[in-house]
């Protein structure tokens, strides 16, 4: 079970969706843009234009339906790592 990667270990399937958002990375009190790669019961894969270390807590705003209107959660980074664009 070494081998098994994070997706397979999680307790719910995530969705492949891309939705923009808005965050707020709450320890540095700064707004960002991202994009949703999946989102689950549990969990969302988001892409930033910047580095978001583990623990960071974020306060997320998602685009939930075309009339504008917007879905608020908390969050917390649990892994993160560097894309090339």
């Amino acid at each position: 079970m070494e081998n098994q990667n994070f997706e397979d270990r999680r307790a719910f399937y995530r969705f492949a969706l891309s939705v923009p958002l808005l965050y707020c990375n709450l320890s540095l009190k700064k707004m960002g843009e991202a994009l949703t790669m999946n989102i689950g019961a549990n969990g969302i894969g988001l892409v930033t234009n910047e580095q978001l270390p583990p623990a960071t807590p974020l306060d997320i705003w998602l685009n939930a339906s075309t009339s504008g209107e917007k879905f608020y959660t908390k969050g917390e980074v649990v892994w993160s790592k560097q894309v090339e664009p």
